[in-house]
């Protein structure tokens, strides 16, 4: 900030040289008169230049400049460089704080724009371009002027010599904010939102000026910009298989995906002596290479905590059953939830959830080293395929579970099987049998060294390195060094646009194949490697000149390099620039059956780094490597491969002759080639119908043919009602609310599902924007709450749309809605509609279980359930299917009669009623919902006890409790007042939902804040650094660690 101070002192010194620097500008224009407000203000009398200021442009500006001076823009003058860096240099730092105090991302500025008066009316008509024609719309400058209204949001303005200059904003929407005007003197800089505001500008004086315009990220992204990727023609589709997540405990301590990363990249391995935890190495080493001794006693170990420590309370798992477990299995558990949980999968939504696990393991010592112990448990313990599929049964995942042993290629065909399932099947092809409806899958690769047995009998054929290294691609390659690891990533087919924008990388082609009959079977065969690439690349559709990096199989022994660059060479030669070849061996050791994996994931490291690291240990090629005619680099430094996206593919081969080949794409999201957006080109579906009613009908907004129609719970969203049209953009209708006092509601334009005017969240209040009219409104709607409003069930609303188009406005959309005075009979009132309420607990596997309506009594639902082994059971209530409609406790876990009832609405994620009693004893549940009053009771068949909750309705309804938590506090709680109230105490319902808190700020005048409801124990805890003071030690550590149940879970 200093910096803008010194600046400002700069500007008034040099203030007049500015001015005279601007009447000296060329390529003065103006706007098309339909333009002109949303640009220079209402009643403009002022003229505008560009100057080249090295601004971000994202937008297009074609639409506010004149045909013949599109393109024409000055080199900023010596004056006004001072005050050209000053709009930087703010526009910079409004950027930091505007998403924490205005809600919303920036994007960019456009270029600086300077304006002076106009001096006559024939000065005007010869900067005026002809008005807006059919031409403008195909050259782009309406889709570039309504793109720049979406987009805009605020507006900064310097006034060089404007002594006087009066600024008058008026707000587009007045239930948001209101208007301001005011006298500026010179040299003040003046920043509003544009997007709530139209203003009037009237200069003074020279009246000099300069602005620009700060805007968010565009809907179409422009592919001009350095920050935006284009992803590749193959992922133009719902067929994508992402990279969700990753997760690895490997040699070198890495444990996590940066660890792993910092590893590679300073040119470190992770090989070590074998530690005296694991076996005596002296007692197993022969120099002389003895019978039934070992050469090698170097290996990459994993720390001892991720193979000795288990936090198996979090996992469900007995002590006893844990102390028999194979540590490869604990570290499948431990590896395998925490690339689930960061893909946002918890410990709760993974029950039942069709994930499916595919496990790469060939098998470690655990079963010889502990086939002594007795017990039912032992099977568990020495069953390699139990793996995956403890991994499934602990969590509840209901996908495919596979384990897969091919050797060393075991988790590269892991990650291939993985990908072949989420794929889905051409409309040609019948489904596949093993549960094709999967669109996530776990992939994992295993391997621990827990014995000198397998040291042992690789020294016999002379396999492993007597130094200790992979010295891959070098002329002293002399074997290979073992290594031990568990490497995770989630895999998701078709995501969200904003999981696409949060993916690692893309899995866009695998291929597994065999040797067949070759000079042994553990020779390499270098045409079925080939044979592996191409199956890959054609499924990708990929040449070899697209591909950057081949992350190689590169064991470092003398035979298998040659052989595999020979491959490599012949499938890559066609290439115009060098293809990198590297392999995580040098930095790991050869991992087995967990290599491929490792591999992989050094692959999505490369490709967010657009770098590929260096080769360890490489001094000189070995001689026996063909690169005649191949345009190959082998890293021996870290290296940039030029491209802000890539391409990298992942080969990994089993010495019994099957061979596995990925190849995945990703755009760099750090370092030098960083970039920010990732265009899907989903876009241009969800923009088409905009670009039709700009196309037909000359603007968006409403047109004369249009017919709003509205859907509600009230019927289940089972009808779409016709609204009353007033005038042109004007629509209304009455709806009644039903029994529980509270129904939401979206509005469709000619009753097309595609065409939905909704909120941009789900259960929306009546300040929310209304967005649409597109296809993304399906999970949002507007609730109206007439517990709140003090109405109550069986309440009629008149709802209201305003929806229209303005040049200087754009396309607005205004939803309101409120109490009818009486009665009003006739058009717009639903007819009456059975409801059904569903029970959905652990028992249901969180599924609606439909319940049965009492016959005798009005507006009561029951159902009954048998107590399983714990004794315990949770549940909530869902109405109409509907889980924007559960009826929930305001806390966890709840038994006390006291704890209020909460909803219809969609905050019951984690609280639940707990059932508590004998085992296999029945639970009678009664839910009664009439007039707004909302009562749950449940009976014990055995123990005859019975308990009850109410929620009451109207005057004695218990609002939610509102926290408030911040600095002033020292992060603590205290508890909001509604509006109206002089203590918590004292509750009018009629005052509506507003709830105050008065507090003094500080010195620097800012105070951070959180906000709580009906929690007061932080269970949900807000997603902010600054809150995490306001928890225990004990709870905050278990959230670093993941695992909260034992102090020395790692």
């Amino acid at each position: 900030m200093w910096q803008i101070f010194r600046i400002l002192l700069r500007l008034i010194q040099e203030l007049q040289e500015a001015v005279d620097d601007c009447y000296n500008l060329n390529g003065w224009a103006l706007p098309k008169k339909e333009f002109e407000a949303a640009y220079l203000g209402r009643k403009n009398t002022s003229k505008y230049a560009f100057l080249d200021a090295n601004a971000r442009l994202v937008q297009k500006e074609l639409a506010t400049q004149a045909d013949d001076q599109a393109h024409f823009q000055n080199a900023v003058p010596e004056g006004l460089k001072g005050p050209a860096a000053l709009l930087h240099s703010v526009s910079a730092a409004i950027e930091t704080y505007v998403p924490s105090r205005l809600g919303f991302t920036l994007w960019g500025c456009s270029r600086v724009t300077a304006r002076l008066p106009l001096s006559s009316k024939s000065e005007e008509s010869s900067y005026r371009p002809f008005s807006l024609s059919q031409s403008n719309y195909e050259d782009g400058k309406v889709l570039g002027h309504i793109d720049f209204l979406e987009n805009r949001k605020l507006c900064v303005m310097l006034l060089l010599d404007d002594d006087g200059t009066e600024l008058i904003l008026e707000p587009f929407d007045s239930r948001f904010c209101e208007g301001a005007q005011m006298i500026l003197p010179t040299n003040r800089l003046v920043v509003f939102r544009q997007d709530m505001f139209s203003y009037t500008y009237r200069a003074c004086g020279s009246g000099a000026a300069l602005q620009v315009q700060l805007v968010t990220q565009s809907h179409v992204p422009n592919t001009r910009d350095l920050r935006v990727v284009t992803v590749p023609s193959q992922l133009m589709n719902d067929h994508q298989v992402m990279v969700r997540s990753m997760a690895c405990h490997y040699p070198g301590n890495c444990e996590s995906q940066s660890g792993y990363w910092a590893v590679s990249t300073v040119s470190c391995d992770g090989l070590v002596p074998v530690p005296v935890t694991r076996w005596d190495a002296a007692q197993y080493y022969s120099a002389e290479e003895k019978e039934g001794f070992t050469y090698a006693i170097h290996g990459g170990f994993c720390n001892d905590d991720d193979v000795i420590m288990f936090d198996n309370d979090f996992f469900g798992i007995s002590e006893t059953e844990a102390s028999i477990m194979p540590p490869a299995q604990r570290l499948v558990l431990q590896t395998g939830y925490e690339a689930l949980r960061n893909a946002g999968v918890s410990k709760a939504s993974a029950r039942g959830l069709p994930c499916g696990v595919y496990l790469g393991d060939s098998g470690c010592d655990w079963p010889q080293l502990f086939g002594h112990v007795a017990g039912p448990q032992r099977a568990l313990g020495s069953q390699q395929s139990i793996g995956g599929s403890r991994l499934a049964h602990v969590l509840g995942l209901r996908g495919p579970t596979l384990t897969l042993d091919t050797a060393c290629s075991s988790s590269l065909v892991a990650i291939g099987v993985a990908h072949n399932a989420l794929r889905k099947a051409m409309p040609e092809q019948v489904d596949p049998g093993i549960l094709p409806h999967i669109k996530m899958a776990l992939a994992q690769g295993c391997n621990l060294l827990l014995s000198p047995r397998m040291y042992i009998q690789y020294s016999g054929p002379h396999m492993l390195s007597p130094r200790g290294r992979c010295f891959t691609f070098d002329s002293s390659a002399d074997g290979y060094a073992r290594g031990e690891g568990c490497g995770s990533l989630t895999l998701k087919m078709g995501p969200s646009e904003v999981e696409a924008q949060e993916c690692l990388a893309s899995l866009i082609g695998s291929a597994v194949n065999q040797d067949g009959r070759s000079a042994s079977m553990t020779a390499p065969n270098g045409p079925s490697q080939q044979q592996c690439i191409r199956t890959s690349m054609i499924e990708s559709k990929l040449s070899a000149s697209e591909i950057n990096v081949a992350e190689c199989h590169g064991t470092g022994t003398a035979l298998g390099d040659p052989i595999e660059v020979s491959a490599l060479r012949m499938v890559m030669q066609e290439r115009p620039s060098p293809i990198m070849n590297t392999s995580a061996k040098t930095n790991l050791g050869h991992l087995e059956a967990s290599a491929g994996m490792a591999g992989v994931l050094k692959c999505v490291n490369i490709l967010k780094s657009s770098t590929c690291p260096s080769n360890n240990h490489l001094r000189l090629l070995n001689p026996h490597m063909d690169t005649n005619g191949y345009p190959v680099y082998f890293a021996n430094e870290l290296s940039d491969y030029g491209v802000k996206s890539g391409i990298s593919g992942v080969s990994s081969f089993g010495f019994g002759g099957t061979n596995a080949r990925g190849d995945l794409w990703g755009r760099c999201s750090r370092g030098a080639r960083c970039t920010e957006l990732l265009d899907t080109g989903a876009w241009v579906l969800q923009r088409q119908l905009f670009y039709d009613r700009v196309f037909h009908y000359g603007n968006p907004g409403p047109h004369a043919s249009d017919q709003i129609y509205i859907a509600g719970s009230w019927d289940a969203f089972t009808s779409m009602q016709e609204m009353e049209k007033q005038i042109l953009g004007e629509y209304r209708t009455i709806v009644r609310l039903g029994e529980t006092g509270r129904e939401h509601f979206r509005l469709l334009v000619n009753q097309d599902p595609n065409q939905i005017i909704h909120p941009g969240q789900a259960l929306a209040g009546p300040r929310s924007l209304a967005l649409g009219p597109d296809r993304k409104g399906k999970v949002a709607s507007w609730l109206i709450d007439g517990i709140l409003d003090g109405t109550g069930a069986g309440a009629t609303y008149m709802v209201k749309l305003e929806w229209g188009f303005t040049w200087e406005r754009g396309e607005y959309r205004i939803v309101t809605w409120e109490p009818c005075a009486q009665e009003a009979p006739g058009r717009g009132l639903p007819s009456s509609f059975n409801h059904s309420y569903s029970v959905v607990g652990s028992w249901t596997a969180w599924k609606c279980q439909e319940m049965v309506r009492s016959q005798y009594e009005e507006g009561v639902w029951i159902t009954s359930v048998r107590l399983g082994l714990s004794g315990q059971e949770e549940f909530q209530f869902v109405r109409d299917r509907d889980w924007c409609q559960v009826i929930h406790p305001a806390a966890s876990r709840v038994t006390r009669a006291d704890v209020a009832i909460r909803g219809p609405d969609n905050f019951g994620h984690g609280r639940n009623w707990l059932l508590q009693g004998e085992t296999n004893e029945i639970v009678t549940i009664k839910l009664e919902v009439l007039d707004g009053r909302i009562m749950v009771q449940t009976c014990y068949e055995k123990s005859k006890h019975s308990q009850e909750w109410q929620k009451k309705t109207m005057a004695d309804i218990a609002d939610p409790v509102f926290l408030i938590s911040g600095l002033w506090n020292g992060w603590g709680f205290d508890v909001m007042t509604k509006a109206g109230e002089k203590s918590s105490s004292t509750k009018d319902p009629s005052d509506g939902a507003v709830f105050r808190y008065d507090l003094i700020l500080g010195d620097d005048g800012i105070a951070e804040f959180q906000i709580v409801m009906d929690d007061w124990g932080g269970e949900h805890q807000p997603n902010a650094s600054k809150w995490l003071p306001a928890m225990n030690p004990s709870l905050k550590e278990a959230q670093r660690r993941l695992y909260p149940n034992k102090p020395k879970a790692v």
